[in-house]
């Protein structure tokens, strides 16, 4: 969520920038410029982040260097005309999340059950600690809520609080699966946002730029929520050790 807000919002800036310069349609004019630009604006936030967070230099450089190194070969690819110019970016925005995953299985052990370099245990129920949560919610929710429910499975939920009554947005990445979504829950079932939803059965959710209510809502285990999953999910969401799934279901017609 942190590299798709950096990005989006580092994008802008430069963007934004040369087209009042009088640079404008410079992913036309300057494509693989625009693929570096945009392969930094990935990376850049990730790494900001996960220093900020305590992670160790090694495994920072992997995972901000899996999509420079990208980015790099999609400039390469593209002077030799294996990729055309108007798929540059569709490519390298498709390809960021797997590769973020790619790197996780390197070190399944340093995703899947420590926050941070120092090794500091995974909640019982959750693979992040609860301060993870709570760094979201006040620095990367507010920015990639202006986003969310627009792009692939980002996905915006708006719940009601069970006890103040009033009406949140949080984003999740959620997926398709025997007509409702499936959510992971990463920071464990005593998460605000589980526990309202769960308390509230129906719950509007916005998906790919189209809204939708679903009228019920149950908690899965693990064994239940990996299977509803795409397949190709179920080896990184079964190593990050996800153990509770929020299964949305009755679309409302």
């Amino acid at each position: 969520m942190v590299m798709c807000a950096g990005a989006i919002a580092l994008g802008f800036l430069f963007f934004g920038t040369a087209a009042l310069l009088g640079y404008t349609d410079l992913l036309q004019r300057a494509p693989a410029l625009s693929v570096l630009v945009i392969a930094i604006s990935l990376s850049l936030p990730m790494a900001v982040w996960m220093r900020f967070r305590g992670m160790a230099w090694r495994p920072t450089l992997e995972m901000s260097g899996s999509t420079m190194v990208f980015g790099l070969l999609l400039i390469v690819a593209y002077w030799t005309d294996l990729v055309a110019r108007d798929s540059l970016v569709e490519v390298q925005t498709s390809a960021a999340c797997p590769l973020m995953l790619a790197v996780m299985l390197l070190r399944p052990r340093l995703y899947a059950g420590h926050a941070h370099g120092g090794g500091r245990p995974a909640t019982r129920d959750g693979p992040f600690p609860r301060g993870f949560a709570r760094s979201n919610r006040l620095v990367a929710n507010p920015v990639i809520r202006r986003f969310a429910g627009s792009i692939g499975p980002l996905t915006l939920v708006q719940h009601r609080g069970r006890k103040t009554g009033r009406t949140y947005a949080t984003p999740v990445m959620s997926f398709t699966t025997h007509g409702g979504l499936v959510v992971g829950v990463m920071y464990g079932k005593r998460s605000d946002w589980v526990r309202n939803v769960l308390a509230g059965g129906a719950v509007e959710v916005k998906r790919r730029g189209r809204t939708d209510r679903y009228q019920s809502a149950r908690l899965l285990g693990q064994g239940e929520g990996l299977h509803l999953l795409p397949s190709m999910l179920r080896g990184p969401f079964r190593l990050l050790r996800v153990r509770h799934f929020v299964y949305l279901t009755d679309l409302a017609a």
